[in-house]
């Protein structure tokens, strides 16, 4: 009962001393809350700036890469986790078949994660995510299930890396209302607007990198730095 009434004391005191606002609320952790009160019930007295230590206006810090290909975000004074994502991948196949932790409203998807190259997008796994905004898919993906983005209703933009398109399984991309940009890499837009069908026409091709002339047979010729194609041919 005297630990009780402490507690309740101690979250009283808490937030008559540091008002909520509607820029920042102090939020106090439970860690926090229960050394106040371990303290009380032992007799031991804080003083308001010792309490300070324990009650935290989260500051945000940088987005961190973690250890499931997604990103974590730490209170830069208390160190609590106030944001963290990730993707949940099969070890067998490479495929990634969810998310855990917050739903991002952008998604990179990594090469590996923990040491196993991601391969594949499985079927349904974004399915009906009305947060998502924007999708980076890395090189190492060669395989997006069916249904995998279908609903996506606040999906903008598409990016794959992959010069080469993935398999694309049925609906992979239906009903992504919002959808105006799908961006490949150049060379590659023929291939990916035959590969995606009915989102042809929201393929946008990155624009060829001119490399430095080189001499061939009499030719000064011209090549692209990021997909080899030729652009250029001069007779010398």
């Amino acid at each position: 009962m005297k630990k009780l009434l402490c507690i309740i004391i101690a979250l009283s005191m808490i937030f008559t001393a540091f008002p909520m606002t509607a820029a920042a609320s102090t939020v106090a952790t439970a860690s926090g809350i229960i050394s106040i009160v371990n303290s009380w019930t032992s007799g031991v007295e804080l003083d308001r700036e010792e309490i300070e230590v324990l009650v935290c206006n989260h500051t945000p810090g940088e987005a961190q890469e973690n250890n499931y290909g997604g990103f974590s975000i730490s209170c830069e004074i208390c160190g609590e986790v106030l944001e963290s994502w990730g993707f949940i991948i099969n070890k067998s196949t490479g495929a990634i078949t969810g998310i855990i932790g917050n739903y991002p409203t952008e998604i990179v998807t990594p090469d590996t994660i923990s040491g196993v190259s991601v391969t594949a997008i499985d079927q349904y796994v974004f399915n009906m995510n009305a947060k998502l905004t924007s999708v980076t898919i890395s090189e190492s993906v060669t395989s997006i299930g069916e249904g995998a983005f279908q609903g996506c209703t606040s999906l903008t933009e598409v990016t794959f890396k992959a010069q080469t398109p993935p398999d694309f399984g049925a609906n992979a991309f239906r009903y992504t209302f919002a959808l105006t940009a799908i961006n490949v890499p150049c060379g590659a837009g023929e291939d990916y607007k035959t590969a995606l069908g009915s989102n042809a026409d929201k393929v946008v091709e990155a624009t060829h990198t001119p490399g430095e002339p080189i001499e061939e047979n009499g030719f000064m010729v011209t090549y692209c730095t990021t997909c080899g194609a030729e652009l250029y041919r001069e007779e010398v």
